[in-house]
C-alpha cells in the first residue's frame, strides 16, 4: 500500500479505533472514540501540537469516500470535552480543546477502505511531497462553524469573497500542474475557531487526486490575517 502523506516526526501520543465520522454521524463516532480513548495510558501530548488522521472510509455506489470536508471538526472533537454534545471524558481527554494554544494544526487524509482512524498527537510535521508553489492570498480563510442564522448568512457571504480571492490568487499560476493534495495555512483572529474550509479549499479548490484526499491546516500568529495554499503534487 502507499505510504500516508502526513506523518509526525515525534509521535507522543497515538490511537485509533474503527469507526470514521461524517458530517451527520458525529455523536457515533465520539462513543466509540471516547470510550477507547479514555482507557489510553501513556503520555499526555505537548502543548501545542499537531494532530494528524488517518481515515479509511468505504466507497459509496462505486465512488470514492468523501475527503476532510465533513469530517474535520469531528475527528478534533473527539479528543477534547470542550463541544455542545456527546459523551465526555473528564480529567483523562487527550486534549484540552482545539484552542490555538493547545493545537497548532490539523491534517487529515482520507483512503477508502474499512472503517478505520488513527491518530498520531505530537510535534514535527511532516509531508510526502516536493512544494510545487506557495500562493499568497490576502483573505482570511471563513470558519465554516455555524451557531447562529446571522452567523450562517455571513459565513455564505464570506465564502464566496474567499473564493474570489483564491481564483484570483491563482490566476498568476497558469502553468501549475494540478495537484493532488494541498494545504491551507491561516492565521486566524485570537477568539476564532477551526472550521472545515481548509477541507473545502482542497477539495474544491485544488481538485485532489484519488485514491488519497488529504487537507492541512496550521495555525500563525494571532495578530496576522490572510491564508497560504501551498501545493504538493502525487
Amino acid at each position: 500500500m502507499r505510504r500516508w502523506r502526513f506523518s509526525l516526526a515525534d509521535p507522543t501520543w497515538e490511537d485509533g479505533v474503527d469507526a470514521v465520522p461524517t458530517e451527520e454521524r458525529k455523536r457515533e463516532f465520539w462513543e466509540i472514540a471516547v470510550r477507547r480513548f479514555a482507557t489510553h495510558a501513556g503520555t499526555r501530548p505537548p502543548q501545542p501540537c499537531l494532530v494528524v488522521c488517518r481515515v479509511t472510509a468505504p466507497a459509496r455506489w462505486g465512488r470514492p469516500p468523501g475527503g476532510p470536508l465533513g469530517r474535520a471538526k469531528g475527528l478534533l472533537d473527539a479528543l477534547h470535552d470542550d463541544r455542545r454534545s456527546g459523551p465526555r471524558y473528564g480529567a483523562c481527554a487527550p486534549l484540552q480543546d482545539d484552542h490555538p494554544e493547545h493545537v497548532s494544526g490539523l491534517a487529515v487524509e482520507v483512503r477508502a477502505g474499512e472503517p478505520r482512524t488513527d491518530y498520531l498527537v505530537g510535534r514535527g510535521l511532516r509531508i510526502a511531497g516536493e512544494l510545487l508553489a506557495s500562493v499568497p492570498v490576502a483573505v482570511e480563510a471563513p470558519n465554516d462553524i455555524v451557531g447562529t442564522l446571522g452567523e450562517k448568512a455571513r459565513i455564505a457571504v464570506d465564502r464566496i469573497a474567499y473564493g474570489r480571492a483564491v481564483r484570483e490568487a491563482f490566476a498568476s499560476y497558469a502553468g501549475l500542474m494540478k495537484p493532488s493534495a494541498g494545504r491551507a495555512r491561516r492565521a486566524p483572529p485570537p477568539a476564532a475557531r477551526r472550521g472545515q474550509h481548509l477541507g473545502d479549499v482542497n477539495r474544491r479548490r485544488l481538485r485532489c487526486a484519488q485514491p488519497t484526499r488529504g487537507a492541512l491546516g496550521r495555525r500563525g500568529a494571532a495578530d496576522g490575517m490572510g491564508t497560504n495554499v501551498d501545493c504538493v503534487p502525487r
